[in-house]
């Protein structure tokens, strides 16, 4: 019956791992020889009593179930399904931020589409002052708004991208390699958006002549979406072109600094913060970091497995060899991280400090594996959990079955700032 229900009935419509780990985790729970006994608890300390369970119902016939479900507490909690109580606050959250950036969406098609209803409206309800300059301008409003935030984008995006020395010996290294991709891409990005800014605030100033190319860039950006042809990695979904833009930015900020730290030698780049989720290509980055531990050992590929260290505070309690990497960025979903050591938390998401990824030689985990103290939790690239990266193993405060932390959807973030707001 366990194997029909996890691998047919719902198993067979999962495509996650980790998805497939929560249904196995509430089957394997439920479904056990001690359901069938009379003081079998379905969901324990009810509303956070203690002592307070749902047992099992008693009887054969429906009408004994039907009373049961009848007599169950009218506020059903998200406890009872292994989440955190405060699980709704999360939807709603999700929820607003999807509601907001709809109606500013809306607001800018209405501009855009519509603006002589829009003015009229806005006169109604007395929202906006005369501008006198714009009583001398024949442009709609919309355009003279695009033309000023275009301005401000062009002022903000740097004007030089540093790139990489090469030399025969840095062309060796994985590491030089993978950042020398980054800089490169980012470089043509920034050209072609700096392109695509000079010719639409040419076009709102009158200086250009629209084409049906620059008609759809206008539009885009006017309405807050993101170009097509600047989505060249991924984001999530909903994410307004304002906040593509200053998370853009930022990245392209991180490039120059690591082109500056190359210069000063490949080992250099080691010894750097990154910030994990403001790269180009983050899973990349992880495989490059393995092939520079294997070649500097003389290693096997498949001999060294990733651990993970969290900084309690700047990091300075993060010894750096030459087999670790330190990375920011990182957030925890319905768990924190003190003392290396993991823990379920009511919190929605808690930021961590700075983190030590060290590949090791062999199996370092086997004697905590017996004790039952090793929890993998999945790393996602954004808030969707569309695109996994990785696993980490973590340490947990308690032993036995951690089924908790799967029900619960702990799970790490790479990008937990960037959202679609």
């Amino acid at each position: 019956l366990k194997r029909l229900i996890m691998q047919s009935i719902y198993g067979g419509k999962i495509d996650n791992d980790f998805d497939q780990m929560i249904l196995k985790s509430f089957v394997n729970r439920l479904f056990t020889p001690a359901s069938f006994e009379s003081n079998f608890s379905l969901v324990e300390n009810v509303e956070g009593v203690a002592g307070n369970h749902i047992l099992m119902p008693q009887g054969i016939r429906r009408d004994a179930f039907l009373s049961w479900v009848k007599n169950l507490p009218d506020s059903q909690m998200p406890s009872w399904l292994g989440l955190p109580n405060n699980a709704e606050h999360l939807l709603l959250i999700k929820l607003g931020v999807e509601l907001t950036t709809k109606l500013h969406k809306m607001q800018m098609v209405l501009e855009v589409d519509n603006p002589d209803e829009l003015h009229e409206t806005q006169s109604q309800l007395g929202i906006g002052k005369p501008d006198t300059l714009a009583l001398h301008d024949s442009r709609p409003l919309w355009m003279r708004q695009l033309a000023e935030q275009t301005k401000n984008w062009l002022s903000l995006l740097p004007n030089k991208i540093n790139l990489m020395t090469r030399t025969p010996e840095n062309m060796k290294e994985p590491m030089f390699r993978f950042f020398e991709r980054e800089i490169n891409s980012g470089k043509k990005l920034t050209h072609d958006v700096k392109n695509d800014l000079e010719q639409v605030y040419a076009v709102c100033e009158g200086k250009k002549k629209q084409t049906n190319e620059l008609r759809s860039l206008i539009s885009d950006l006017a309405k807050g979406i993101i170009p097509t042809t600047w989505l060249r990695y991924e984001v999530a979904k909903g994410t307004t072109v304002m906040v593509w833009l200053v998370d853009f930015i930022e990245r392209l900020k991180q490039l120059n600094r690591i082109a500056l730290t190359a210069n000063k030698g490949v080992d250099a780049i080691q010894r750097q913060h990154i910030w994990f989720g403001g790269l180009f290509s983050p899973g990349a980055y992880i495989t490059a970091t393995r092939q520079v531990v294997a070649q500097r050992n003389r290693w096997s590929l498949e001999e060294i497995g990733l651990e993970i260290n969290v900084s309690s505070s700047d990091g300075s309690d993060l010894p750096l060899d030459k087999s670790s990497f330190l990375i920011s960025g990182l957030s925890l979903v319905g768990a924190e991280c003190k003392g290396n050591t993991l823990a379920l938390s009511n919190n929605i998401e808690t930021a961590l400090p700075l983190a030590q990824l060290i590949w090791v030689h062999g199996s370092g985990k086997e004697a905590d594996l017996a004790l039952d103290r090793i929890v993998t939790l999945p790393v996602y690239l954004n808030h969707t959990r569309k695109t996994l990266l990785l696993t980490l193993d973590f340490h947990t405060a308690f032993e036995g079955d951690h089924h908790i932390f799967y029900e619960r959807g702990v799970a790490m973030l790479a990008t937990g700032g960037l959202k679609a707001s």
